[in-house]
């Protein structure tokens, strides 16, 4: 049986299995004949009916139902009946109680794509959120998708699971709670479905939903699935996955978080508009281990009541604290309702300026972006392997101090502001001191003369003018 969980008293966190028990008792002279039991919650028959062979006079026969799940919150009633076809006379055959179905404080999805050459990873990551498990305060609820030849551990199964976490848990197939069958992790439907399922399914008072995987911002997008011909989901199916999500669960998702390289930009964030509250990942690579989940959760067990921004602070925090002394290991969280007003905003105030001053500026221009850090990844089939994008914030500083223009210099530091006010958590550890001096955002800006035609079509380009300004200085 999947992942029970026992609470004192008559209230169930929502989503969590529960068992119900009775005792049936012969209160007669002579012994009954074989009858059923019947569980109903909220007058609907719930699982199968147990069956009692017979009962001699005054003895008492114990029947249970392991694995319920209630999700709505509120009062429900469970009613077990014995005998309801009448098959043994008596005079009461029932009994009825009331239990409260209520919020966990937090549901922790991990949309966990190891169906490629992450697969074992991907089982370390889940052992280590097993170190710690759920609680009735703290759901962790993964959809782990396998491949077929990477590793053999735990049965070896090669599809896709859900599994609610609990300590100790591995991910053998009998743990889960659901099987997916073969699914496509980089389709937005399953993506959809999965987040929908997991908190609808786990009703909390805060979300977060973590994609697991290969990442490379919004032209190579996240999750790629081997099975499914490498499919991956972009900025639009990501946005149309949870725009789904949330019409179904009825509000935003608290924290949308990327375990994956190169997520944290600009592109990105815009793609959540409206659909939820931070969007954290990072601007570098991420190792193969990803997140320290075992330390991330067990926080957020020992302090269930904090906020999705605590909770940005804390695996901020934790990730820069696992990989102390690497070259560059850094993560970020930016708040998206900010993003998409104030900071929207100054940028296409600052590529405006940009542009206007083109003629005069292009050196100092040129000069600043030598001077900000580029982030790398090669990717086969691309039209270039150089630095594609910069950290926005120290753009805009560097312009600040190389172009001595009251009005560029207003924009600039009107964007860093912005920027500020917009960043909720950052942490970095860089043996390679450039590295250190990053703000937490990238923007696209390939460092060689190429330019992608579909980013004309990203949320950020139509609603602001930086793919504009990018023309304008490939054009000089």
């Amino acid at each position: 049986m999947f992942g029970t969980i026992t609470s004192a008293g008559t209230s169930i966190t929502s989503g969590q299995p529960y068992t119900i028990s009775a005792t049936v008792k012969n209160l007669g002279t002579e012994i009954s004949a074989g009858f059923s039991v019947t569980l109903y919650i909220d007058g609907v028959a719930v699982g199968a009916a147990a069956t009692v062979d017979g009962l001699a006079a005054l003895a008492s026969a114990n029947v249970s139902w392991p694995g319920i799940v209630t999700s709505d919150i509120g009062a429900h009633e469970a009613r077990v009946v014995a005998d309801p076809e009448d098959s043994v006379s008596e005079l009461n055959n029932e009994r009825t109680e009331w239990f409260d179905t209520v919020l966990a404080k937090w549901t922790y999805a991990v949309y966990l794509d190891g169906d490629n050459n992450l697969e074992l990873a991907g089982h370390w990551d889940f052992l280590e959120m097993a170190m710690v498990g759920s609680s009735p305060d703290v759901n962790i609820v993964v959809q782990f998708d396998r491949a077929e030849i990477y590793d053999t551990d735990y049965g070896d199964w090669t599809d896709a699971k859900r599994f609610l976490i609990t300590q100790g848990m591995d991910p053998s197939a009998e743990n889960a709670y659901e099987d997916l069958g073969e699914v496509n992790m980089g389709d937005a439907s399953v993506l959809g479905d999965f987040a929908s399922d997991a908190f609808g399914r786990f009703r909390s008072a805060q979300t977060c939903l973590v994609l697991w995987d290969h990442g490379a911002s919004w032209y190579g997008g996240c999750c790629r699935d081997e099975s499914a011909s490498n499919d991956t989901l972009m900025t639009d199916e990501m946005r149309e996955a949870l725009t789904a999500a949330t019409a179904s669960i009825g509000g935003q998702v608290d924290i949308i978080g990327f375990d994956a390289c190169v997520m944290e930009s600009m592109e990105v964030c815009y793609a959540f508009e409206g659909l939820c509250s931070d969007v954290m990942g990072s601007e570098a690579s991420i190792a193969g281990t990803g997140w320290p989940y075992d330390n991330i959760l067990r926080r957020l067990a020992d302090s269930p009541s904090m906020t999705h921004e605590q909770l940005c602070e804390v695996t901020c925090d934790e990730f820069v604290i696992e990989y102390d002394g690497s070259s560059i290991d850094t993560l970020s969280a930016f708040d998206v309702d900010g993003m998409c007003s104030t900071v929207k905003d100054a940028l296409t105030g600052f590529a405006d300026v940009l542009i206007s001053g083109m003629d005069r500026y292009e050196k100092h221009i040129k000069a600043a972006r030598n001077a900000v850090n580029g982030f790398d990844v090669i990717l086969s089939g691309m039209p270039y392997q150089d630095t594609y994008s910069a950290d926005i914030y120290t753009f805009a500083r560097e312009v600040g101090s190389h172009i001595k223009d009251e009005q560029v210099q207003a924009a600039a530091a009107n964007l860093m502001g912005a920027l500020e006010d917009a960043r909720v958590a950052f942490s970095v550890t860089a043996s390679y001191e450039p590295y250190g001096d990053i703000f937490g955002l990238m923007v696209f800006w390939p460092d060689i003369d190429v330019y992608l035609e579909e980013y004309k079509t990203e949320r950020l380009s139509t609603d602001t003018t930086w793919d504009d300004f990018l023309l304008a200085y490939y054009a000089e």
